[in-house]
């Protein structure tokens, strides 16, 4: 709950097959310090980062460039949309991240990144018993050193 930026999902493993990616979201504080939500969402791949900001509906960052939806790159293997009242990041690999611009944030991944990502999403194999691993590997003891092992740094010093 913490107002951090977390890695939600990545690409972990020996697979070099495999496209990367990678998702943070940063939380805040909405007039209570007690509970934190999703305010931005930066997904990473193809080279390319699109983020996306609490309330501004309709518009996302790519490469730090504002941008009014729909956008298709890399010849439509990357597209960010809106559906209903959420972004949608789409990849040609299945990758699909919805978030509603609020608190709501969703990734879908195709089966075949199956034991090949990390974050605290998990590691995709079926098997929620080894999901709070961090990213050195280990099961973390609590889920707050788990939600703490994947902070990344954002320069924010209220975190």
């Amino acid at each position: 709950m913490g107002t951090c930026t977390y890695t939600i999902a990545k690409t972990c493993g020996p697979d070099s097959t495999l496209p990367p990616f990678s998702i943070k979201a940063k939380n805040d504080n909405r007039g209570n310090t007690r509970v934190s939500y999703v305010g931005h969402v930066t997904v990473e791949v193809y080279n390319v980062t699109v983020s996306v900001v609490r309330y501004d509906t309709g518009f996302v960052r790519v490469n730090a460039q504002r941008s009014r939806l729909p956008i298709s790159l890399l010849e439509g293997k990357l597209k960010v949309y809106q559906s209903g009242g959420s972004v949608v990041i789409h990849t040609d690999f299945s990758l699909r991240v919805s978030y509603d611009w609020n608190s709501y944030l969703v990734v879908k991944l195709s089966s075949s990144f199956s034991d090949s990502v990390c974050g605290l999403c998990g590691n995709y194999n079926g098997d929620p018993g080894d999901d709070f691993a961090t990213p050195a590997g280990v099961l973390a003891a609590s889920p707050i050193e788990f939600g703490r092992s994947w902070k990344v740094e954002d320069g924010d010093r209220f975190c």
